[in-house]
């Protein structure tokens, strides 16, 4: 009885082993043709997604930043529609790690999305309604969604039900109320509502009581009209779409509002900074503090408490300034509130100190950005208890100004396509860094590391406060071994030329495993894909072949080729062997890419071609090449 059984046991074995025998097979023979780079691309089951971006980095026009709890990462969004994340290592250096793709329009605001040390995840939204939930460690979108509202600014909430911990993104933008959605499926669950003067909201505040389960958001209109919510854990535990509707309604007359900042460090002060000027308010009563004009025609566009009694404000123009808060505006001191009711409300007292010329300070530094500590002692009649003081002075490190220096020479220091996007970050966990991080239409980002303590020097000097770190999209390129390769630049090396030809269109062609290139001399080169991206990506004796990958070169154009359309990709009521492309020159040329033959040239247009579109279905063909 035993020894039939063991029979049965090693025939089962036996039996199993020539099953993974032939699935061993089965699979090797698919991974074979995954592999091929003779099989055509439309028959695989596999589809892997490859960028080649060449020497030259992508355009990144920075639009939105968020540095991640951990400070171990910089997402920035750009005006493109494209995400990179960015690593920063505890000495504070930035490398780039991904570019998403993910929005088809500009990027608007970023937020985390998760509290979670595991889950690193962040929501991004866009100029078109788009909404696409990230993992930061993997680049994967998780979640999208559309609607038909579009988000200035996102905020992250979480809340507990039991042992239980959910989040919420809060929302606002283009639309009179605030809506609140789930941070893991994007689903709206329910909104703040106004009754009184509802409209647009230009920024918000979360209010975290430690003392009671009520949370507040504070939120200012474009009317200058301040808004208060009450969450409660039954507010926040609701999945309908009934509206919560505000606790209070007051008008403060802070017009064109650009932030809202809640004081974490005394939980009673609240930051409101305006285009013309900035205010601190009681956040009790909502009584004001303090109120600072900007000096010079600058435009204020945001700031942040870093302390208990200092804020800091930046500009439009990329220029940032810490202000040590005056006493009234302290709740540890005796004079705390003290001169409340003493200025009309809404009125902006005037700032008592002077700063150096911002451009006379840039010659002074030889045209590079600094970031400027300024200490002025009190004077012996002592200031207003209103009055701030001027701390810190950052400038850009590149800014978007020409300088004329006494000797009469000129400095032009690069321009910028638009303002640069500022922001303030104050680490969560170790390690406690107080950054500010700066990204502009470079791509370029910059770090200043925030001191903790004041300067206590002489009014006479000034010490420097060292950019910490800076690179750009570029930088990062150039440091690369080897360069970064682009799809055909084997075969665009012209000689004694550095640089290869530029491609300036391109289509890929999946039925047949065909890439098409125009570049800026006219020309256009068709590739087998995967051979090329072969010679790019893998080294060894195909490198050293003459002419390899083997291609085709059609010539007709005599500038730029600026748009390549294959028509039969769109519809099969096109011929396959057809490609169209449009040039500088005022031509479009009908190309046979089988035999390289031009089939037709046309040259009646009053203008470079930008664009080739296929017509409906429903149209009429009256002529047989479109």
């Amino acid at each position: 009885m035993e020894n039939s059984k063991l029979r049965m046991k090693l025939a089962s074995l036996f039996r199993i082993k020539a099953l993974l025998r032939k699935l061993h097979q089965r699979f090797a023979v698919k991974r074979h043709k995954l592999t091929s780079s003779q099989e055509n691309m439309s028959g695989n089951s596999l589809v892997l997604p490859i960028v080649l971006w060449g020497r030259h980095a992508p355009t990144h026009c920075i639009s939105s930043l968020l540095l991640m709890d951990d400070l171990a990462t910089i997402i920035s969004g750009c005006h493109d529609g494209q995400i990179c994340i960015w690593d920063l290592t505890s000495e504070l250096e930035i490398n780039p790690r991904a570019l998403l793709f993910g929005h088809s329009s500009s990027v608007t605001c970023l937020s985390k999305a998760s509290a979670s040390s595991d889950k690193q995840y962040m929501v991004s939204a866009s100029e078109s309604g788009e909404m696409c939930l990230w993992d930061v460690n993997d680049g994967r979108c998780i979640e999208f969604t559309k609607l038909a509202c579009a988000h200035t600014g996102i905020q992250f909430y979480q809340f507990t039900i039991g042992t239980q911990r959910e989040g919420r993104l809060l929302c606002h933008g283009h639309y009179p109320e605030i809506l609140v959605v789930d941070a893991t499926s994007l689903e709206v669950l329910y909104s703040l509502v106004s009754k009184i003067s509802p409209d647009w909201i230009s920024s918000m505040s979360i209010i975290r009581s430690h003392r009671t389960q009520e949370d507040t958001v504070v939120a200012v209109s474009v009317t200058g009209i301040l808004k208060v919510w009450i969450i409660t854990a039954e507010v926040s535990r609701m999945q309908d779409l009934d509206p919560v509707f505000e606790e209070e309604s007051k008008p403060i007359y802070c017009q064109n509002c650009q932030s809202v900042s809640f004081c974490t460090f005394t939980q009673l002060s609240l930051l409101v900074v305006c285009s013309k000027y900035w205010r601190v308010f009681d956040a009790g009563d909502f009584s004001l503090l303090c109120s600072v004009p900007s000096e010079s025609e600058q435009t204020w566009t945001g700031g942040e408490f870093i302390a208990a009694d200092k804020v800091i404000i930046w500009t439009e123009d990329g220029c940032s300034y810490i202000y040590k808060l005056p006493a009234s505006c302290l709740p540890a001191s005796e004079h705390f509130r003290s001169d409340v009711g003493k200025t009309t409300e809404g009125s902006i007292p005037p700032l008592v100190y002077s700063i150096a010329d911002r451009s006379d300070k840039q010659l002074e530094e030889e045209c590079e950005g600094q970031c400027v500590i300024v200490c002025i002692p009190d004077s012996a009649s002592g200031p207003e208890l209103y009055t701030p003081e001027l701390l810190y002075l950052q400038q850009p490190l590149e800014a978007p100004l020409k300088c004329v220096c006494v000797c009469v020479c000129v400095c032009v220091l690069q321009l910028l396509i638009c303002p640069p996007v500022t922001r303030f970050f104050y680490g969560r966990r170790e390690p406690f860094h107080k950054l500010l991080v700066q990204g502009d239409s470079a791509g370029r980002l910059t770090l200043w590391s925030i001191p903790d303590t004041s300067p206590l020097q002489p009014l006479s000097s000034a010490a420097e406060l060292q950019v910490s770190s800076t690179i750009s999209l570029q930088e990062a390129f150039d440091k690369l071994t080897p360069l970064p390769a682009g799809i055909i630049d084997q075969l665009s090396v012209l000689p004694g030329s550095e640089e290869p030809i530029k491609v300036t269109a391109s289509v890929y062609i999946p039925s047949q495993g065909r890439l098409v290139c125009g570049r800026e001399d006219g020309s256009i080169i068709l590739v087998p894909a995967t051979q090329t991206a072969i010679v790019q990506l893998l080294q060894g004796e195909h490198m050293l072949r003459r002419g390899w990958p083997p291609h085709r070169t059609l010539r007709g154009h005599r500038n730029k080729v600026t748009c390549l359309l294959y028509p039969h990709q769109v519809s099969p009521r096109y011929d396959q062997r057809y490609l169209v492309s449009g040039g500088v020159d005022f031509s479009v040329i009908v190309w046979d890419i089988f035999t390289g033959e031009m089939k037709h040239i046309f040259c009646v247009h009053g203008g470079e071609i930008t664009q080739l579109l296929v017509p409906p279905e429903n149209c009429s063909v009256s002529f047989p090449y479109h």
